[in-house]
């Protein structure tokens, strides 16, 4: 390869990539100086590499022991690469059974932590976070820890960003988020839009005038509430996160009960829903209207059977005493 070539191709793949999988810096540049001259003498690969031959040694000895290279019989001793797809994989597939254990480990951890905090102080079941930045790193690993669920109260004022860019992640990985928006929160500017680009892809949204605050509940085992409810998202900002302990359950049953008596958000480019919010931003005076007229719909759709008893009810009451009974098709039902 010439020098133009090999300067284009570091600067495509620069050292350190291999690090990853166990490789450290200088024995990746020697395999990379083998790869394009195979067959090198140990004293020809400290030259290009520009380090001692000692350390060379050194380095040579630990790619032979990872299987990035081998030496031909012979004085002095060649040595010659492994192929990278073949070598470099197995270091991967090695890396990730580590992982894979780790994580194991980290699942029976779990279990000791649980049992060994399980009559501690009530700090260890209810943790107290000060700081906008705590809150925020602590939302963030509820949400990117999440596994299977979550459950969301959306409302004003935002510490952050409003557009949460980590909901896309989860919602890739199969998380069923649900979210209940405040009417507070629908007299953001492009808020209904957000929430659009949320539904597509894959949220569960909702509408309630009753949501109390902001609360994230993650896999049903935490949850993140804060402490000021309409705090200007100052420095003195607060919040607990709960661990498993009937506050948990309490605050897992207040979002269902919300949730259930929410209304399911219908936006664009449904029509239907262009006329229930004739705006991109609903006044707080039309938001009571929007919410009964919707309401009225939704509660309509879930009782179909009721209302076709009550038809045949108000039909034979006009039909009664007009015909026999024997005649009259309705009466006989």
């Amino acid at each position: 390869m010439s020098i133009k070539g090999r300067r284009d191709a570091d600067d495509r793949d620069p050292l350190g990539r291999l690090s990853v999988v166990g490789v450290p810096l200088l024995d990746e540049q020697l395999y990379r100086e083998l790869l394009n001259n195979p067959g090198s003498t140990l004293a020809e690969l400290a030259a290009r590499a520009d380090v001692g031959v000692a350390r060379a040694r050194q380095a040579a000895t630990r790619l032979e022991r990872s299987g990035l290279l081998s030496r031909r019989p012979g004085t002095p001793a060649r040595y010659v690469p492994a192929p990278p797809d073949v070598a470099v994989g197995a270091l991967i597939a090695q890396r990730q059974d580590e992982l894979e254990r780790a994580r194991l480990l980290a699942d029976r951890l779990v279990e000791d932590f649980r049992r060994g905090t399980r009559y501690e102080h009530t700090s260890q079941v209810i943790e107290l976070i000060s700081g906008v930045d705590a809150i925020n790193q602590r939302a963030v690993q509820l949400t990117r820890g999440a596994e299977r669920d979550l459950m969301i109260f959306d409302k004003p004022p935002y510490i952050g960003s409003p557009d949460n860019p980590d909901e896309f992640d989860a919602l890739a990985r199969g998380v069923h988020w649900r979210a209940v928006y405040s009417s507070e929160s629908l007299q953001i500017p492009g808020q209904l839009a957000t929430i659009a680009r949320f539904r597509d892809a894959g949220e569960d949204a909702r509408l309630s005038p009753l949501v109390p605050t902001k609360l994230a509940i993650a896999d049903h085992r935490l949850a993140l509430l804060p402490l000021t409810i309409d705090g200007p998202g100052t420095d003195e900002e607060t919040a607990i996160l709960v661990h498993p302990c009937s506050m948990l359950s309490m605050l897992t049953m207040h979002f269902e009960t919300v949730w259930d008596r929410s209304i399911p958000v219908h936006l664009y480019p449904s029509v239907a829903s262009r006329r229930a919010f004739s705006s991109a931003s609903p006044s707080p005076a039309s938001w009571p209207r929007q919410t009964r007229a919707l309401s009225r719909s939704s509660r309509a759709r879930r009782r179909p059977a009721s209302r076709g008893r009550s038809a045949r009810r108000s039909q034979a009451r006009r039909c009664t005493g007009r015909w026999p009974s024997s005649w009259c098709r309705c009466c006989r039902r």
